[in-house]
């Protein structure tokens, strides 16, 4: 009975490890997550701006007056 309750115990304490390996790494994946969408967001700005610039010089070149 007392070999059965040990194996029991390293059983759970094995799980145990187990899940906070695993925890552990759902946090890591989690922080990863997050850093790539702040940088997702980062860029959708950047284009933004971008696009905006682009069509800012689009019309100061439209007001030249072009000689073929």
């Amino acid at each position: 009975m007392a070999n059965q309750t040990e194996q029991f115990i390293q059983s759970y304490d094995q799980i145990s490890t187990a899940n906070e390996t695993t925890s552990a790494s759902m946090q890591n994946v989690s922080a990863s997550t997050e850093e790539q969408l702040a940088s997702m967001e980062e860029i959708l700005s950047s284009t933004t701006n971008l696009a905006e610039l682009a069509d800012e010089l689009e019309d100061m070149i439209a007001k030249f007056e072009w000689n073929d």
